[in-house]
């Protein structure tokens, strides 16, 4: 199954790039392949632009090691936008409202929407965790929903990274590791910050171990 079309992308706008230098060399190659006609060189050439928006989207969304579901509605652009808005603020209001004490009305919860939407809007890169923690007391209990609900969207894509690194781990000069070796190197490649975390946080462990005994 194809998952990853984003090399096809890359290639065709790569292709478009050197459209002139690719035309002329195979021009003067007497054993040249078929050249694109122009037809196929005008559909390349409005699928490309057509793609790098999707491309710019996926490749927001495909991060692992921080929540992205944030993301969705600041990436989305378009008719949708408004439509999966006024969706998402209903729905807001109304966990709010079940979040809240019963002898609070449900006009309090519509002011804390309306107090959240009127913030300043952060950069896309912001840590959306950190934001939330910051304005808990604030924004509560719309934090706690928030908090709840951002994660990060279980996707291929982290299963697909590290056969890729098996791939260049495994290249034609080392195709004699064993399997158990292989599977050390892709492992220590993956969690090598996390390693080194652990052993740093070992470290302190141990010293502090050492000054409360001796």
């Amino acid at each position: 199954m194809r998952t990853r079309w984003n090399s096809s992308l890359f290639m065709m706008d790569r292709l478009v790039k050197l459209k002139e230098p690719l035309t002329i060399v195979m021009i003067s190659l007497n054993d040249a392949p078929s050249n694109l006609n122009s037809e196929e060189w005008n559909c390349i050439e409005d699928i490309v632009p057509l793609l790098k928006p999707f491309d710019s989207l996926t490749t927001e969304l495909s991060a692992e090691q921080y929540p992205t579901i944030s993301k969705v509605i600041p990436l989305i652009r378009g008719n949708f936008l408004n439509i999966f808005r006024i969706i998402f603020i209903n729905f807001l209001i109304n966990r709010v409202s079940s979040v809240q004490s019963t002898s609070t009305s449900s006009s309090s919860a519509i002011a804390l929407m309306k107090q959240y939407m009127n913030k300043p809007y952060h950069y896309l890169n912001c840590n959306i965790v950190e934001y939330w923690r910051d304005h808990k007391s604030l924004l509560h209990p719309l934090s706690e929903i928030a908090l709840k609900y951002i994660m990060i969207p279980a996707t291929s894509v982290p299963s697909e990274r590290i056969f890729s690194k098996a791939g260049q781990i495994m290249s034609a000069r080392r195709n004699r590791l064993l399997p158990d070796n292989l599977d050390t190197h892709v492992f220590l490649n993956k969690n090598m910050q996390l390693l080194i975390i652990f052993n740093y946080n070992l470290k302190v462990l141990s010293y502090n171990i050492l000054l409360k005994y001796f």
